[in-house]
This record gives structure tokens, C-alpha cells and sequence, in this order.
């Protein structure tokens, strides 16, 4: 079930408090933190606090507090991975394009679209989405372009996983898993996306 979903009856509550709910959730929160920045991020909760301190608020509001105090579209963000099943894989191809498709364990391919927040190791962060594609296409496009390994989602701050194409794997293999090049996280990252990968099927 997605993250936000209808209850029609009161003994459904109970069976919607699960690991989707809180884990993911979690997961997400985190995510949207990363991309708006920390300070902004507590700035627009502590908005949202003081405004529905005496009130009742839904999902929307708690957005629409973040994007009047960040002056981003925080709704487009979240709406799309609080209203699916599921999350996304980036597959980057050798030329540095980027499609997605919702990550599915048995291989099959599946549907779904959402916005990502791509956190790159120079610090630059670029939202991968209809509007942002061609920008986040010809960054990766430059880090292909100089012949050495590149790893997206720095630091695993957002809810996807990666899929390159057969040359990085091989270069992130060979180079970036070597001790001191990448942090703990980023190193289990890499393993956790192959492995997940690899039992789906997506790669060899």
C-alpha cells in the first residue's frame, strides 16, 4: 500500500501502521530534508506547528507549509511517493541517459513515475524529473565524459535505487569500493543497489 492511503472503517487503522508507513515514510522525510536542506526543512515544520497548533491538518498542508517557507513546489515532490506503491530505479545508460521505472524484486518491469532528487558528490543537488532531466542528463553525461567512476545518490539520501550501465559497474568495482574512496554508506549503497539488482535480474 503507498505511504498515504483511504480508511474506510476504523479497524483498518491498525493494519496501515507498518513498516511502509513508518520505514518508508522515514525514508522519504528524510529525503525531502536532504533536498530542501536541514535549516529549511525545520524552518517550514516549525511553520506548520505554529500555523495548525489548534487545528486539524492532512498531508497537503504540512507541503504546502514546506513550500511557502523553501519557495520550492514541495507538493510535486512528495505527492507522487506518498500517493504509490513502491519506488523507483534509475537506470543510467553509457551516454548519460536516465529513464526510470518503479523497482519491482521479481524483475518485471513496472509503472509508476516519480520525481528524484539526485544528490551528486560535488555537493550539486538536481531533481530528476520532466523538467529537470536534460540538466541532470548532461551533468552525468560531463562525469561519464572524464573517464572515471561516478556514484549517484550520495550519502543514500533518497528512497531509489541505481542501475548503471555495464562500464561503471565495472569501474565502480574496480575503483570506488577500493578502502578510503567512498564512506561506509555509500559503499553499502552500492552493494545493497547490485545486489537488489542482481537477485531482480536487471543485471548480470
Amino acid at each position: 500500500h503507498p505511504i498515504e492511503c483511504t480508511v474506510n472503517h476504523p479497524d483498518e487503522i491498525s493494519s496501515i501502521f507498518d513498516a511502509i508507513s513508518y520505514a518508508k515514510g522515514a525514508s522519504v522525510i528524510r529525503m525531502l530534508s536532504n533536498y530542501l536542506g536541514e535549516d529549511v526543512f525545520m524552518g517550514g515544520i516549525k511553520s506548520y506547528l505554529t500555523k495548525f497548533k489548534y487545528d486539524n491538518a492532512k498531508s497537503g498542508d504540512l507541503w504546502a507549509s514546506l513550500g511557502e517557507f523553501s519557495g520550492k513546489d514541495v507538493g510535486a515532490l512528495m505527492v507522487p511517493w506518498t500517493s504509490q506503491v513502491g519506488f523507483p530505479v534509475i537506470h543510467v545508460g553509457d551516454d548519460g541517459s536516465c529513464t526510470t521505472e518503479r523497482f519491482m524484486a521479481s524483475g518485471d518491469k513496472g509503472e509508476g513515475a516519480w520525481p528524484c532528487p539526485i544528490a551528486f558528490e560535488d555537493g550539486t543537488k538536481l531533481m530528476l524529473d520532466d523538467a529537470g532531466r536534460d540538466e541532470v542528463e548532461a551533468k552525468i553525461k560531463g562525469l561519464i565524459g572524464t573517464g572515471k567512476w561516478f556514484k549517484l545518490n550520495v550519502q543514500q539520501v533518497a528512497f531509489f535505487r541505481v542501475n548503471y550501465s555495464e562500464a561503471q559497474w565495472k569501474k565502480l568495482g574496480e575503483g570506488a569500493m577500493l578502502p578510503g574512496k567512498l564512506s561506509t554508506i555509500d559503499r553499502l549503497g552500492l552493494l545493497s543497489d547490485a545486489f537488489a539488482l542482481g537477485k531482480a535480474g536487471y543485471i548480470p
